[in-house]
């Protein structure tokens, strides 16, 4: 109803964007969002929004321009003596930002709890993907 999905190819930053700008506007509510092409401030963006308890949809982009290559990003789960272990990897791929420190972000993907490794993401959107393809929406209330 307001997401543009592309069969075999899903759907993009500035698809979800235009979606979730629909649903804004339709339900009267306060917020607008763009979608970010650079990565310039992104972790203080992230930060800002779960701090003003608005949910941070980010993209783990394609391999891009060079779709043959595969990168990835590994997703982490924490065992109780606080070790990251990898236990599965993702592109082309949103998921739901829930906390983030210095190192890690901790994430929702598939309904579970996963941590990202900052740096590794970093290292992927530089190497294999791109800023524009693998970002974040950034919502902001709306100022009255």
């Amino acid at each position: 109803k307001y997401f543009p999905i592309i069969p075999h190819f899903g759907m993009n930053g500035l698809g979800l964007m235009a979606g979730m700008q629909l649903f804004f506007a339709r339900h009267s509510l306060p917020y607008s969002c763009v979608w970010c092409l650079s990565d310039k401030n992104l972790w203080e963006k992230v930060q800002e929004m779960l701090s003003n308890d608005i949910p941070v949809i980010m993209s783990i982009g394609p391999n891009f321009p060079r779709i043959w290559k595969h990168g990835a990003v590994n997703l982490y789960s924490k065992k109780e003596n606080g070790e990251y272990i990898a236990t599965s990897s993702v592109k082309a791929h949103f998921i739901t930002v829930t906390g983030i420190d210095n190192e890690w972000l901790e994430i929702s993907s598939w309904g579970r709890v996963h941590y990202i490794n900052r740096r590794k993401y970093e290292e992927f959107v530089s190497k294999y993907s791109a800023a524009f393809v693998s970002n974040i929406l950034y919502v902001k209330k709306k100022q009255d």
